[in-house]
């Protein structure tokens, strides 16, 4: 019986693509790093923002890396207004309120994930907020949903995670936990349907097909 659901943020519960790519572009231009693949750094959306700048520029030192990371979330907090419910949210979290324990599971800095939260007065929703930088191993290790699980005091299969990445998907593969995916991100229906993953358009959709409720 599925006591509790974890959600990832960016991109499964606010739209916060372009706010973040525009973050991105302006802390790579104060330093003269023109020359990337918007298309890659999309792919990459997921991940913590160390593992994304150090694919992006692996020939970065890991000083660079650490100043371009702060420099980056700087941007974005600035660039919070900006930031949009996804479709149906309200709604889902309310009814999903009601029958579960919620918790949030994000790449996002913890700085990140509280001005979001604290920006739509979701708080109280939430018995655990944790993110990538709450363990030593991000997504898509499975290290963040199972200390998740660990705080909210239940087991794996007591668990439904919620996310709009590939790298939520095979997270929750390693964590040995039941995963849904949402295509209001970077990610398709192919791709995750690639990984044997079943996904849903929004959370419209999933509320209509009464799969948690």
């Amino acid at each position: 019986m599925v006591k509790a659901l974890i959600l990832d943020l960016d991109g499964t519960l606010v739209d916060s693509h372009k706010a973040h790519i525009k973050s991105y572009k302006e802390v790579f231009n104060k330093k003269a790093l023109n020359e990337f693949d918007v298309k890659k750094l999309k792919s990459l959306f997921g991940k913590v923002a160390e593992d994304i700048i150090s694919e992006l520029f692996p020939s970065l030192s890991e000083k660079e890396v650490d100043e371009l990371v702060l420099g980056k979330r700087e941007a974005f907090l600035k660039a919070i207004d900006k930031v949009v419910k996804v479709p149906c949210v309200d709604k889902f979290l309310r009814r999903a309120f009601n029958d579960y324990s919620l918790a949030v599971a994000t790449s996002s800095s913890n700085l990140e994930m509280n001005a979001l939260v604290d920006r739509f007065g979701w708080s109280d929703y939430f018995k655990v907020l944790m993110s990538g930088y709450d363990v030593s191993r991000p997504k898509p290790a499975p290290d963040l949903l199972l200390m998740v699980i660990k705080e909210l005091g239940l087991k794996k299969d007591d668990c439904v995670f919620i996310g709009d990445s590939i790298y939520d998907a095979l997270s929750a593969r390693s964590a040995g936990v039941s995963f849904i995916g949402v295509r209001t991100g970077s990610y398709s229906k192919k791709d995750f349907d690639e990984q044997g993953f079943k996904s849903f358009k929004d959370l419209c959709e999933l509320l209509s097909f009464k799969v948690l409720f």
